[in-house]
């Protein structure tokens, strides 16, 4: 630099690195965190926790931020190549995410898009009625009644995809799937003779639960 009576100062120098070259290598992933394990959660698959965890690869040092139609719900810094989320609370409905991930320099890389559905509204309760299959032929038996089956069959209506747990007690005696039409049907292993409190459960794609449903059988096959 030269002021006006012509002194020149002393001379200075500096770097600067030119980056034009977009991140790449984002992965976006989610997961069910509500429980003390992770469940992935597929693209365009449902859920029932409203604040998933994303988590994917990108680019060290590179801001990683999460869009729901244009809008930011979240940002983090990508750490060793790894970036992991947790979202704050999603309406119950379908969500399509924009992951982008953006260098020191500015670069923005291409976007990712994730979808998913949040669902936390239980499932539906089933029906339960258990059945004396003896012969091949259904003979209900009533809440608290007597069968000499011990291998009765149980049989319902649910939403078709539903799974339906089957208990005896707390004890998980088996699963099955309702199926087109709402219906679904189970055949016991073999009970004791006595009374057994059966009970069943059905569970939507979202993985919520819904309430019990129960009939208490007494098992006699004493001649």
């Amino acid at each position: 630099v030269t002021d006006a009576a012509g002194n020149v100062s002393g001379t200075t120098t500096a770097s600067v690195i030119i980056d034009t070259t977009a991140p790449t290598g984002l992965t976006v992933a989610a997961a069910n965190n509500n429980g003390t394990t992770a469940v992935p959660i597929a693209n365009g698959g449902t859920t029932n926790d409203s604040t998933p965890a994303l988590s994917g690869s990108a680019e060290s040092g590179s801001l990683v931020i999460i869009r729901e139609n244009g809008v930011a719900i979240g940002s983090t810094t990508a750490v060793n190549g790894t970036w992991s989320i947790t979202l704050g609370t999603l309406s119950d409905a379908t969500h399509t995410l924009s992951v982008t991930a953006t260098d020191a320099a500015g670069n923005v890389g291409t976007a990712s898009t994730f979808t998913l559905t949040v669902s936390t509204v239980a499932a539906t309760a089933p029906t339960l009625v258990v059945n004396n299959d003896a012969n091949n032929t259904l003979t209900p038996v009533a809440n608290n009644g007597t069968t000499n089956d011990s291998t009765p069959t149980l049989t319902g209506t649910a939403a078709a995809g539903n799974v339906i747990t089957i208990y005896d007690g707390t004890t998980v005696l088996g699963t099955t799937t309702a199926v087109a039409g709402n219906t679904w049907s189970f055949t016991s292993t073999t009970l004791s003779n006595g009374s057994h409190a059966l009970s069943v459960t059905a569970t939507n794609a979202a993985g919520t639960v819904s309430s019990p449903v129960a009939s208490t059988v007494v098992i006699d096959t004493v001649a």
